[in-house]
């Protein structure tokens, strides 16, 4: 059935931005789009949704698949290994901006768990049966910016998968989205041999579900976007261009691996999104913090 068909995985794909992008992966001719997030029946909810509106020949599933527990991907992925599927893009687009510290079933600071060390995981498990890879990263990762949100602090990689002890919820978001850049470069750097890997930020969309979980004022943030010539776009549209970044040509785009994109152009990262020091050192650490749960 899906032997002539692409394959896309979408995490956090059964609301907001992910759900945007696996609607219009499901439009496309010739697709099998695989909607995953936590609970079952809001992604089950979700996939049925999409193939009310998915083309004829397209193909849509929903799985469980929580990025807070590292044994949890573990499992998904040897099922979904042992189905054979070759996967066109994977969509790393689950996440969260959280109000208040709490940990993942691992024992790990939620935001940094789900956002980063999940994608992580889950990423280098399935890099032999995937073609393409697309992040989602944010402006809030790059003080240059000067969004509202408080800037990265990887000053201690420890204390951050943990939660530091002075822990501000907004300072874990940024940084968590500073750790998908340093994630990105350094798996070009390492695998120069693909799977082909960008990230991608969608600008600021104040109409998703993590801004009205979030501690920051709307009209606020507009007025600091208008300032800073921050893009504000929608759901619709970088959702749409989120699909585009899986399913079409890059080259055609002008867009290439290593690239950050934003909204739909290339755009340049922060100094410390760049810093190869800093990207080997994240690596590690979350490798080791990985073999602690695995191998437990």
């Amino acid at each position: 059935m899906t032997a002539t068909k692409k394959v896309f995985l979408v995490t956090g794909g059964n609301s907001g931005l992910g759900y945007q992008a696996s609607l219009d992966l499901a439009k496309m001719e010739n697709t099998h789009v695989i909607v995953t997030g936590r609970s079952a029946e809001r992604v089950q909810a979700a996939a049925d949704k999409i193939k009310a509106e998915a083309a004829s020949s397209s193909v849509v599933e929903g799985e469980v698949l929580d990025l807070g527990s590292l044994k949890a991907i573990q499992e998904y992925v040897t099922k979904l290994k042992a189905r054979g599927l070759t996967i066109d893009a994977l969509l790393c687009n689950g996440g969260l901006h959280g109000t208040k510290k709490s940990l993942t079933a691992d024992g790990f600071e939620t935001t940094f768990g789900v956002n980063h060390l999940g994608h992580f995981h889950l990423v280098l498990l399935l890099r032999d049966v995937t073609r393409r890879i697309v992040i989602i990263s944010s402006e809030t990762h790059d003080p240059e910016e000067k969004t509202p949100v408080k800037i990265p602090n990887v000053s201690d990689l420890e204390q951050l998968a943990h939660g530091y002890e002075k822990y501000d919820a907004d300072e874990a978001y940024s940084t968590s989205k500073l750790c998908n850049l340093l994630f990105m470069k350094e798996f070009v750097r390492r695998f120069p041999n693909g799977p082909e890997f960008i990230a991608y930020t969608p600008g600021f969309t104040p109409d998703t579900a993590l801004m009205r979980h979030s501690n920051m004022d709307l009209s606020v943030i507009l007025k600091i976007c208008a300032e800073k010539n921050i893009p504000v776009s929608t759901t619709v549209v970088s959702g749409g261009v989120m699909a585009r970044l899986c399913a079409e040509d890059w080259a055609a785009n002008g867009w290439a691996t290593d690239m950050y994109i934003r909204v739909k152009m290339p755009y340049e990262p922060s100094v410390q999104a760049k810093d190869p020091a800093l990207a080997r050192a994240l690596w590690a650490k979350s490798e080791e913090l990985v073999a602690r749960v695995i191998q437990a």
